[in-house]
């Protein structure tokens, strides 16, 4: 994997940079003297340090090789956004030549250096070639000139590959507010009445996305050190054409143009797109108007988050501990069924599983919900009146209650105290002559030590049921959690990663086990499954063995198939939040996170552990009143009446636990600033208790 370190991976570019870098195969280093606020990509990893401070960079760097370094580091928020003759620019320079220093006469194939279109701002026409014409407009076009020019000075004297890649007016969504479209848009959008110069100044638009695939495109190139190549679309135009466009996407306010132009917009800048499309075969894509859409839904949908906080903030809103996630697809997916008139199993439950037996690359049979595929899998391999299962005590019900169905005995086990999953060392201590499965459930996305459970089943003959509710999208050693092992069920109730409103499915390789499956979701009834596909009913039939009404529906396949499509922004969301919540609560002295791997997890609940709490009842009613629904992942099963053994071996970790338990909401509903409150509001409270 080629290694990409970006600078300035916090700002505009940068972080557009960092996660199509990652998307492409990258493996992502991303530097910037403030903290990361966005949120960690898959494979894309921070350091906070000053390339300003020298020291500080060959510590950073030292024993880090990277083979691209792209150099996005520029504008630094201030209060006046157009003073550009802040003392802060004079030390840009400076920063370049420390990040040079640093990375030259290592692994370095390519040095990428983001310019400025105030770098040569032309009085006298589109000359952009270095010479005695190229006048900067500000101290920070100069500084970026120097740049420039120190990078072709070094290439001539010791062939350092380095290639300046100039935007002009590079825009797109998280773009400051303090930028011109950001700032029109939201003048307009509270129908305020904007004034604004004449208008008639040309201007260079382009796409965030397309000024970030040529940077890419650079690092593929041979021979491009030394160059200097924009990335414009081509096509200037007014700032009176691009507002007016605006206005029209907006829908509301008003425009109100003077008769001339201040100062700050006195220069026409127009970019030579002919190198970027000879050596980069690269040439802009997004057009302004699908662009200035783009940005204008992306900023009403901010406003609309921002106003959404406010609400909570007043208690309008509850932020709940989970939610479900439903777009208008899977609103029409469902009217399409409704239309139809066939609502119970048929064509849309058969495309559902293909679609799951394709992601995860064996057989998956649906059923009505997580707790009867739990129990139709037990049926499937077997399990029956008097046979025992290990199972975790720290799990829902539903664990337990698909067990005791077939008239099997649960077994509670005690959890490993960092992942509060199975404990397969404690489960074997709990063998019996009748033991015959063991059911580890993957807690909260996580999966524990899975090598360790198989292998213990094997050893002593034993089928293995994952109960993997919480763990669908998740990974185990690079694998997809229901892509291997004996029998894995999912759960698609309303608030799990993907939902069917209801659901779940069994995956397996079992192919006998799988057809108990299909006969039994339908009471029974031999083969039934096949004549439903085919669009049939079964009105003489036999029956060999117990079944339950426990088909899925194609109302709720429908919904699956439409959620499956997006697992991909689904489970970047949760991964996302999460990682927040590590960052914010990482330095508290009392709360313990799970040991986890966003890598290779999907997360599905957030639990956290604080020591020595003394009444989480007390706390969560504080939390409540400030709008924060919490939740207790879970009330231990050996705890309960109906499956108490006093005979049985005490679980000391699973008893320690589950008074310091408590689950913070997560779910891609949140975003960013609700973490950030439910952090602070958390803490409040624990400081006051």
């Amino acid at each position: 994997m080629k290694r990409l370190l970006v600078v300035g991976g916090t700002g505009f570019i940068g972080q557009h940079l960092c996660r199509e870098a990652a998307r492409r195969g990258y493996e992502v280093t991303s530097l910037s003297p403030r903290d990361f606020s966005w949120g960690a990509e898959e494979h894309v990893s921070h350091l906070v340090g000053n390339i300003v401070d020298r020291g500080s960079l060959k510590c950073l760097l030292q024993d880090r090789p990277y083979e691209y370094v792209v150099n996005c580091g520029g504008y630094i928020d201030h209060s006046d956004f157009f003073d550009h003759g802040q003392e802060i620019y004079s030390q840009h320079f400076t920063g370049v030549r420390n990040l040079v220093e640093a990375v030259n006469r290592t692994s370095l194939k390519l040095f990428v250096q983001v310019g400025s279109s105030d770098e040569y701002g032309m009085i006298e026409g589109p000359n952009f070639e270095l010479g005695p014409a190229s006048v900067p407009i500000s101290p920070y076009g100069g500084a970026k000139l120097a740049a420039t020019q120190l990078l072709q000075m070094l290439h001539a004297l010791q062939a350092f590959s380095a290639v300046v890649v100039r935007p002009f007016l590079v825009y797109g969504p998280g773009q400051s507010g303090k930028r011109f479209l950001p700032m029109l848009i939201s003048h307009l959008l509270r129908g305020e009445a904007v004034p604004l110069s004449n208008g008639q100044q040309q201007r260079d638009f382009c796409h965030v996305n397309d000024f970030v695939d040529g940077v890419l495109r650079a690092l593929k190139v041979p021979d491009l050190a030394g160059k200097v190549i924009n990335l414009a679309s081509g096509h200037p135009v007014s700032i009176r054409n691009v507002s007016e466009q605006v206005l029209k996407l907006v829908g509301r306010g008003s425009l109100k143009f003077g008769e001339l132009a201040p100062n700050s917009e006195n220069l026409s800048l127009w970019a030579d797109v002919a190198l970027a499309a000879s050596l980069l075969n690269w040439n802009a894509t997004i057009t302004l108007n699908e662009g200035l859409s783009s940005l204008v839904a992306s900023i009403v949908e901010s406003q609309n988050q921002d106003e959404t906080r406010d609400a909570v903030r007043k208690g309008v809103r509850l932020i709940r501990v989970s939610q479900s996630v439903i777009g208008e697809e899977e609103q029409q997916a469902v009217a399409g069924v409704l239309s139809r008139g066939f609502l119970g199993m048929g064509e849309e439950v058969r495309q559902f599983e293909l679609a799951l037996t394709e992601f995860f690359g064996r057989p998956a049979v649906c059923v009505v919900n997580g707790t009867a595929a739990l129990q139709l899998a037990l049926q499937g391999c077997g399990i029956g009146a008097g046979d025992e299962v290990l199972v975790p005590s720290l799990t829902y019900v539903a664990s337990f209650q698909a067990i005791s169905a077939l008239g099997a005995k649960p077994v509670s086990c005690d959890v490993n105290s960092k992942t509060l999953t199975l404990d397969w060392r404690d489960a074997e201590s709990r063998l019996t002559s009748r033991t015959r499965a063991v059911m580890p459930v993957h807690y909260a996305g996580g999966v524990g030590d899975l090598v360790g459970v198989y292998a213990f089943a094997r050893k002593h003959g034993l089928r293995v049921i994952e109960d993997a509710a919480h763990a669908f999208g998740s990974m185990y050693q690079g694998r997809r959690i229901g892509s291997f092992g004996d029998t894995v069920c999912f759960s698609f109730d309303g608030i799990k990663s993907i939902t069917s409103g209801e659901g779940g499915c069994i995956v397996t390789s079992d192919a006998q086990g799988l057809n108990v499956v299909r006969d039994a979701r339908l009471l029974g009834v031999k083969n039934d499954t096949t004549m439903r596909y085919a669009g049939r009913r079964s009105w003489e039939f036999d029956v060999e063995s117990q079944g339950w009404r426990y088909h899925m529906s194609n109302i709720m396949a429908a919904l699956g198939i439409e959620q499956l499509s997006k697992t991909q922004e689904l489970f970047a969301s949760r991964r996302a939040l999460a990682q927040q919540y590590d960052l914010l609560l990482a330095d508290h002295p009392t709360i313990q996170r799970l040991v986890t791997d966003y890598n290779e997890i999907v997360p599905h609940i957030y639990p956290i552990r604080i020591c020595g709490l003394a009444n989480r009842d007390d706390l969560r009613a504080r939390l409540l009143e400030k709008n924060i629904q919490t939740g207790v992942h879970y009330f231990p099963n050996h705890w309960l009446t109906i499956y108490r053994d006093e005979k049985e071996k005490p679980l000391p970790i699973t008893n320690s636990v589950y008074p310091e338990l408590l689950t913070l909401p997560l779910h891609p509903r949140l975003n960013e600033g609700d973490v950030k409150y439910v952090c602070s509001i958390l803490k409040q409270e624990l400081a006051n208790a």
